[in-house]
């Protein structure tokens, strides 16, 4: 017995998974009709939560190509599902990637703004510890281009407490990656070596 809706799925699944591929050959344009492609799979068998997940996913790849219009009808449209759903997982995840939109745009009170609310969704929705301080990092790099140096410091440190003891490399490398910065800023030569 065929079954319509199974098929559709494993289609939409492929595309997803090819368009993740194009993203880390930096691939931008095949990511983009990749996931497109899932998106009408997903459409005709109303699976709502992975509409607004691949759409978050080409809002992503369209902040990394800098056309922030395209990025932000996509991480708009993915939010507006998942308020509807009250995904508070899935719109932590929007909200922290249109804070990184408008934190590539160089608008950092905005990112800094979406990244604030991406951590209270991500904590509201339960999200794994690695989201979690994710959002703390981006609220800390946000902080340090506004020169707010005390709370940089505070969510940059937190976090990389928090990948040290979870074993978490990318996170420790994000943290670090931004601490160095703030320690040169505030002439602390030695830290930030």
């Amino acid at each position: 017995v065929y079954n319509y809706k199974a098929e559709n799925y494993q289609q939409a699944r492929l595309y997803n998974y090819v368009g993740s591929i194009h993203i880390d050959l930096s691939s931008n344009h095949l990511a983009v009709k990749s996931y497109q492609a899932a998106l009408s799979f997903y459409r005709k068998i109303n699976d709502f939560k992975r509409v607004a997940s691949t759409q978050n996913n080409i809002g992503i790849v369209y902040t990394g190509k800098k056309d922030f219009v395209m990025a932000e009808k996509y991480l708009d449209s993915s939010l507006a599902i998942r308020k509807k759903m009250n995904d508070f997982y899935g719109m932590g995840q929007t909200y922290n990637n249109v804070g990184a939109m408008y934190y590539a745009m160089n608008e950092f009170e905005k990112a800094l703004n979406y990244y604030k609310m991406g951590y209270e969704n991500r904590i509201k929705g339960k999200a794994p510890i690695g989201g979690i301080v994710e959002s703390k990092i981006n609220i800390g790099k946000s902080y340090f281009k506004l020169g707010d140096l005390k709370n940089a410091q505070y969510c940059l440190e937190e976090g990389l407490a928090v990948g040290k003891s979870e074993n978490n490399f990318e996170i420790q490398k994000r943290a670090s990656e931004q601490l160095k910065d703030l320690y040169y800023k505030m002439s602390d030569f030695k830290k930030a070596y």
